[in-house]
């Protein structure tokens, strides 16, 4: 039973370290809400902009939630002398309760199905890959229900419902793309049964509810180009999963043309995010130099799957790829790739100038390029180049143990079956996540020298 939130509220000076810390972490990476409304709804002379009050505390407690998921345990600490699984579980439990007082799933408000999103796509607890997964699916019924699978255009909506509702649908689109994916099943969300179109390239200044008519779309970064950006990336490695599965082919010449074309598309892909999104980032801003980043790393992870044999499930395809007779120069390339990703990826995390950003570069472990270093680290002569990779795949997976909410999944079981026995090729054991040398063997020499 949904008990009174009356005592979750914080201090008007908690509240407004919360808020900022939203507005610089999180609403970056997640657009979901349209910040000049949001903010005029979080201070108490707004309440009154959402009609039902009780949508209102869950956007309110789903933004405290979202903050708090955004901090280092250190800046929780020293902020509200408070650790952050204890913080983070009080403004769950506040939202979850504001969920129930709102009757989430017989709700027809679009700000409480933007709240749950929202909290959803913050959720990163160690048990929450199962909850998070039937959520999405309840929140993909409720979207459908809302009509957001259609353009905003086609329902004679005003600029400003249209924008919003797009946001709304791709948040829910990406988070589906990735709750499916560490689990190994299928999207929720299938490719034909939506038109709704991409949010603009805009600032949220540019549109309003007095809007009456769209703005034109900028040639600039924007408040929205990170999120558009992840739009693109999630719907090119759907494509490119649909399309090694839809294929029957097996990893020979017919396969290998498959390839080609995949490549070919990829490359006319590639030209156009470059065109489009690449030249507008100044990587001397961190936000745009992480923009900047995760194109490039997504195009790598892309070229990755693009070379994947077909007609089976995403791990069997990359561990075949990393046995089979790939020419060499070919296999270098993936390797050198890979190694790459990985390193791309955990200096998203890790990075100083990206560690705020950090709560959602954690729920995309690059498995695919783990995965098949693992098998090639197992199976190959030892080099320089392999002990660069099995010390990144160590940084990388040690992190994933210690921080990812799907740490039971498929491919984390599968990672840790392939760790173990690469471990074997190094001369050192994986044991429950911890690499130990074997007595009496020497250190690796580059594990400890590459940081």
């Amino acid at each position: 039973m949904a008990v009174s939130l009356a005592d979750f509220y914080p201090s008007s000076a908690h509240h407004r370290i919360l808020w900022n810390l939203f507005e610089e972490n999180v609403a970056p990476l997640a657009m979901i809400f349209h910040k000049p409304w949001l903010a005029s709804i979080l201070n108490s002379a707004g309440a009154t902009a959402i009609a039902d009050y009780k949508a209102f505390e869950v956007v309110r407690f789903a933004v405290y939630f979202a903050a708090t998921t955004s901090m280092s345990p250190e800046q929780c600490t020293e902020t509200f002398s408070q650790g952050q699984s204890s913080l983070q579980r009080y403004y769950r439990f506040a939202t979850q309760q504001a969920l129930a007082r709102a009757n989430f799933l017989q709700s027809q408000s679009l700000a409480v199905l933007q709240a749950t999103t929202l909290f959803l796509t913050c959720l990163r607890g160690a048990d929450d890959a199962a909850f998070v997964r039937a959520m999405t699916a309840a929140v993909h019924r409720i979207a459908q229900g809302l009509g957001l699978h259609r353009d905003g255009t086609y329902l004679g909506l005003s600029p400003f419902e249209t924008e919003v509702r797009r946001r709304l649908w791709w948040a829910i689109y990406s988070l589906d793309c990735q709750s499916s994916e560490f689990r190994a099943i299928g999207t929720q969300i299938r490719e034909g049964t939506y038109d709704t179109k991409l949010p603009l390239n805009i600032h949220d200044s540019d549109i309003s509810p007095e809007s009456s008519s769209f703005p034109g779309e900028r040639s600039c970064f924007t408040d929205m180009t990170f999120g558009l950006i992840r739009c693109e990336m999630t719907v090119l490695h759907r494509k490119l999963h649909s399309d090694l599965r839809c294929s029957s082919s097996n990893y020979d010449e017919g396969g290998s043309l498959n390839a080609v074309k995949r490549l070919h598309g990829l490359k006319e892909i590639h030209n156009r995010l470059q065109r489009q999104y690449l030249g507008l980032c100044d990587v001397s801003i961190p936000l745009q130099w992480v923009t900047a980043t995760v194109i490039c790393l997504a195009l790598a992870r892309s070229w990755l799957i693009a070379h994947l044999p077909e007609g089976m499930s995403a791990a069997e395809q990359v561990s075949l790829m990393a046995r089979s007779d790939v020419e060499d120069l070919k296999r270098g390339k993936l390797f050198v790739t890979a190694i790459e990703i990985l390193e791309f990826a955990y200096l998203l995390e890790t990075d100083p100038r990206t560690k705020k950003w950090s709560w959602l570069f954690q729920g995309y472990p690059q498995w695919h390029a783990a995965i098949f270093l693992l098998e090639q680290i197992g199976i190959g002569p030892q080099t320089m180049l392999t002990d660069r990779a099995w010390a990144v795949v160590v940084k990388v997976v040690t992190r994933w143990r210690n921080t990812d909410y799907q740490k039971d999944g498929v491919i984390s079981i599968l990672v840790s079956r392939l760790m173990a026995q690469a471990a074997v090729a190094q001369g050192c054991i994986w044991d429950r996540g911890e690499r130990k040398d074997r007595p009496g063997s020497p250190p690796n020499y580059l594990f400890h020298s590459n940081n």
